[in-house]
C-alpha cells in the first residue's frame, strides 16, 4: 500500500490517510457493468444524523456509508492498482472529462447522459496505478474474455471528512483490526 500513499501524498500535497479500500474482481462469464456516475460516497467510523451535508446514509459490509458534501471529495483522490492488464475487452475503467462549469460537482442524469459519447478507456497493464478523482465520471465495462480483470481500488484524503465524523482506522481497513459495531 506504501506506493499507493505516496502517489496519493504526490497528488494531494498533503500526507494521504487511506479512507477505503476495496477489491474488484471481474472474472469470466460472472461479473457487471456500471453506468457512468461519479464516486460520491464514503466510508466513516459511525454514523451521525447531525453531520450536515452528509447523507443518504447506507451500511455496506458491516461499514457507515454516506454521501459526502463535493468540498470533501474534491480533496480526495483514488489510486487503483492493476493486477491485470486492462482494456475495453475486460471491462477497463472508462472516464469521461468533468464540464467546464463546475458549479455544481455533482452531475445530474442529463450532464451523465451527455458525456457517455466522450468515455475514453483507461487502458492498464498489470502493475500499473491509474489515479482518478471522485468526481471524475467513469463507467466499466462487461469481462468478455476468459481472464479475470482485478484491481485495487482505495481511496485517500489529507483532510478529516467534518461535521463530527472520523475516517475509520487504516488498520480496520485493511483487515488487521476490530471493525466497530
Amino acid at each position: 500500500m506504501e506506493p499507493a500513499r505516496t502517489i496519493a501524498t504526490r497528488e494531494l500535497g498533503a500526507p494521504a490517510r487511506l479512507t477505503r479500500a476495496i477489491f474488484f474482481d471481474k472474472p469470466p462469464g460472472r461479473n457487471w457493468h456500471l453506468e457512468l456516475h461519479q464516486d460520491l460516497t464514503i466510508a466513516v467510523a459511525e454514523r451521525r444524523d447531525d453531520a450536515i451535508g452528509f447523507g443518504p446514509w447506507s451500511t455496506k459490509h458491516g461499514v457507515c456509508h454516506c454521501e459526502a458534501p463535493a468540498k470533501l471529495l474534491r480533496q480526495m483522490v483514488t489510486v487503483r492498482i492493476h493486477f491485470d492488464d486492462a482494456d475495453e475487452s475486460n471491462g477497463c475503467l472508462l472516464a469521461a472529462p468533468l464540464p467546464a462549469d463546475r458549479s455544481n460537482p455533482k452531475l445530474s442524469a442529463d450532464a451523465f447522459r451527455r458525456l457517455a459519447a466522450l468515455v475514453e478507456p483507461m487502458v492498464a497493464t498489470a502493475g500499473d496505478a491509474v489515479v482518478m478523482r471522485p468526481l471524475v465520471p467513469h463507467a466499466s465495462g462487461r469481462n468478455t474474455t476468459e481472464h479475470h480483470r482485478r484491481v485495487l481500488h482505495m481511496e485517500f484524503t489529507g483532510e478529516e471528512p467534518g461535521g463530527g465524523l472520523r475516517w475509520r482506522d487504516e488498520a480496520e481497513i485493511l483487515g488487521q483490526g476490530p471493525t466497530r459495531p
